[in-house]
């Protein structure tokens, strides 16, 4: 029962959270955009109202469902694995929204280093790479990869399944999000018109792969545990407090983030 409501409550925090708090943040970063530039203002207004308007419906709707899987699951007819998409399935649809934003081409992201002729003649020079990524987050990513790894091997046979495929499976996870990264900052550091489009992308998005690998990392390091000390019906609750951070991080990467140009 305890377990229930606490399942509970952390459902109505992902659902506050995500489709109330921080897409109301988004809305107010859309509409400062729109306001500062005069000629999109006809065409833009009231995406922000749009967007706002769509998650609150996705709450309204989405919450209800998501308690009568909880009690669903509290009674035995539907499954941890049910349950487990059910989560995961209505925070796909949280962050889907984005796509209107997208669509019509006001997220705020997309004020990051001035693609003007005048920068394009200065941004001059090759960049370090931690120049523009915060180093800090990188090592907090390999350590804990590292720890993961030697967790694995360490307590594996507790946790059941392949420890192989496991290792297996994190390594290529963290190979694909450097593999962008490196892809993006070698684009970088070639002389093309294409450069100050890569740093851009480079800037915001590098910080989401980062953290991206540091939540995997983190979900499949308490998975183990749950396992370890056979606490699986705290799976649900680890899973949306999961992707309730890595939102977070995402929504502040798109509430608008400013990159200085990086000189020489």
């Amino acid at each position: 029962m305890i377990i229930t409501a606490l399942l509970a409550f952390v459902l109505v925090c992902q659902v506050v959270l995500l489709s109330i708090l921080c897409p109301r943040k988004i809305a107010d970063a859309v509409q400062s955009k729109v306001v500062t530039q005069s000629k999109e203002a006809g065409s833009h207004q009231g995406i922000h109202r749009l967007y706002v308007l769509i998650n609150y419906v996705i709450a309204i709707l989405g919450f209800p469902v998501l308690l009568l899987c909880v009690v669903f699951h509290a009674e035995g007819t539907l499954s941890m694995t049910g349950l487990l998409l059910s989560i995961g399935m209505f925070f796909l649809v949280q962050v889907s929204t984005f796509t209107i934003l997208f669509y019509h081409g006001v997220l705020p992201v997309q004020q990051t280093l001035d693609e003007s002729s005048d920068t394009l003649a200065s941004f001059v020079g090759k960049p370090s790479l931690f120049s523009i990524l915060p180093i800090a987050p990188v090592i907090i990513a390999v350590g804990l990869y590292l720890s993961y790894v030697t967790t694995l091997y360490v307590f594996g046979d507790n946790s059941g399944g392949n420890q192989l495929h496991k290792v297996v499976s994190i390594t290529i996870t963290n190979f694909l999000f450097v593999s962008a990264i490196i892809w993006s900052y070698r684009s970088i550091l070639k002389e093309s018109d294409e450069r100050v489009n890569r740093y851009n992308e480079l800037a915001r998005m590098g910080p989401i792969m980062i953290f991206g690998s540091i939540f995997v990392t983190l979900y499949l390091f308490a998975k183990e545990i749950l396992f370890v000390f056979e606490l699986h019906e705290f799976r649900p609750i680890m899973m949306s407090v999961a992707l309730q951070m890595v939102a977070i991080v995402v929504f502040y990467v798109l509430s608008g983030v400013k990159i200085n140009k990086t000189k020489a």
